[in-house]
């Protein structure tokens, strides 16, 4: 949207989790809660992440070209956090090796599972 996130980029990091413990964790989490916390949790994390991480921050309006990531069997869950200003958890659960789409909205986004 041209008007998201009261017309400012929006960081959005999209994890691959392996470990389910670990995925419960990031479930209880916001958006602005894991982007405060993620340099402390990969710290924490450095011997045996169970996660992989990918990070972007979009502006407004901004067309991305579709992107591609590795496939991992281990993969057990998806999580994408999008930091809004807006109130919200900003946070969205996906099976794994799936085909995303997502939109940036004014206060939220949108994610929609693509049909292969």
């Amino acid at each position: 949207s041209e008007t998201a996130n009261d017309n400012s980029p929006v960081a959005v990091d999209l994890l691959l989790v392996h470990d389910e413990e670990k995925l419960k964790t990031f479930l209880t989490l916001s958006a602005r809660e894991w982007f405060t916390q993620r340099e402390q949790i990969h710290r924490d994390n450095l011997a045996n992440p169970g996660f992989e991480v990918w990070g972007w921050e979009w502006i407004p309006g901004q067309t991305i070209p579709e992107l591609q990531l590795p496939l991992n069997p281990a993969v057990i869950s998806g999580v994408l956090f999008a930091n809004y200003y807006s109130p919200g958890p900003h946070r969205v659960r996906f099976p794994p090796n799936q085909d995303l789409e997502v939109h940036l909205l004014e206060k939220d986004f949108q994610l929609s599972l693509l049909e292969h």
